[in-house]
């Protein structure tokens, strides 16, 4: 992601570029996960998220600094959890497991979305890539958002249905738990440093060419090899 674009060899304007699609494709994921678990909520009776300002579409609203600053350099993050009141759903059970499950639904729609659409856009960003004016910009800014948009979205749905606090496969977890044990208060309280710690893991595979052992190595496999085939190669 972006740390690894620093010291690329891309051009200045090229890493502006790359950037520039790399942030705003970061910010559309996270919006939209958050606001597709403040609707469904909404849709399922329990407003709490909406009182809060958080049924809106401004990324303001839903932002977690240090989650998204390490969703754009190592591109794993988290933003701020929707508050949702089960006891107002209509079916505590399934309408919880509807809201919870709402946003990984939603990266996952939002990553084949822009899949077809950079599919069908395919022939247009590679006729504009092949001027020689400022033009050739705007090609590759329209690629890379694309291409950010399915490995994001795609990253987003892996990480956030990990049983970890205050990630959605957390919320399934309890939902699902008959009562409170060891492991949930142990989240409860340090879920945050389990992230960072795995996301620590993660990049001293890779930097350790242990990749194999790497299963977000693997996420971003597959997200690449979606772009290929938007491609049509």
């Amino acid at each position: 992601m972006l740390y690894s674009l620093i010291f690329s060899d891309q051009s200045i304007p090229m890493k502006f570029v790359i950037a520039a699609a790399m942030i705003i494709a970061s910010v559309i994921s996270i919006t939209v996960h958050e606001f597709a678990h403040a609707y469904s909520a909404h849709l399922c009776g329990d407003d709490t998220a909406k009182i809060n300002g958080r049924m809106t579409l401004n990324p303001l609203a839903h932002m977690d600094i240090i989650g998204f600053i390490l969703l754009v350099i190592v591109g794993f993050g988290w933003a701020k959890p929707v508050p949702v009141d089960t006891d107002n759903l209509r079916n505590r059970k399934r309408d919880s497991l509807f809201v919870f499950s709402s946003g990984v639904i939603s990266n996952i729609v939002m990553c084949f979305v822009s899949m077809l659409i950079l599919f069908l856009l395919r022939n247009v960003i590679i006729g504009l890539v092949r001027f020689d004016t400022g033009i050739v910009y705007l090609g590759y800014f329209l690629s890379y958002l694309l291409q950010y948009l399915m490995l994001i979205n795609l990253m987003l749905a892996f990480f956030n249905i990990l049983p970890i606090y205050p990630l959605d496969g957390f919320n399934i977890l309890v939902l699902f738990s008959k009562r409170r044990n060891a492991y949930i208060d142990f989240m409860l309280k340090y879920g945050s440093f389990v992230l960072i710690g795995i996301i620590l893991v993660s990049n001293i595979l890779e930097y350790a060419n242990l990749n194999y052992l790497n299963v977000f190595y693997w996420v971003r496999y597959l997200g690449q090899l979606l772009v290929n085939i938007a491609f049509g190669f």
